[in-house]
């Protein structure tokens, strides 16, 4: 369940690059959490980007405010729900959404100091009910992939009082 948004200046982007970005960057996030994009109906509907184009003027690096002669740069956040991500994941993720971010707009995004991913852990809600990670797991029928332990063992059954 990533919510990704992507910051990018305006006039960066055409149409096909954007689309290629929404497809993307949002099955690489989704993969690395664990999911499979290609096979989850429902993983997908459950993946969300929005791509903000920042109209000039409204960007700054270094206090100096960006024009459209200056170097582009593209921050992306992506959100996932609080308890699926270890140091490994946070790791996948950034590696997966650069390599997608050069892939669609050039090799100067490689360049850390061009192309930013902030990702953070949330509490998700939908419906107006709190959604946790187990609870996406168990949705999509996964098992848990930061357990260690098999998720499908039985546990052991609770004692009764005699």
């Amino acid at each position: 369940m990533p919510f990704i948004e992507m910051y990018v200046p305006e006039g960066v982007l055409d149409d096909k690059t954007r689309r290629t970005l929404h497809n993307n960057v949002s099955r690489q996030v989704l993969e690395a959490e664990g999911a499979s994009y290609d096979q989850s109906p429902l993983a997908q509907a459950l993946t969300w980007m929005l791509i903000h184009e920042v109209p000039e003027g409204s960007w700054s690096v270094g206090s100096q405010v960006q024009s459209r002669g200056d170097e582009p740069r593209i921050l992306t956040r992506v959100s996932v729900p609080h308890g699926s991500l270890n140091d490994e994941r946070r790791a996948d993720i950034a590696m997966r959404v650069n390599r997608e971010v050069v892939k669609a707009l050039g090799d100067q995004f490689s360049d850390p100091t061009k192309s930013f991913c902030l990702i953070s852990e949330q509490t998700f809600s939908g419906g107006g009910m709190v959604v946790s990670f187990p609870d996406l797991v168990q949705w999509l029928g996964l098992p848990h992939p930061l357990d260690r332990h098999d998720p499908a063992a039985p546990s052991a059954p609770a004692a009764s009082p005699s």
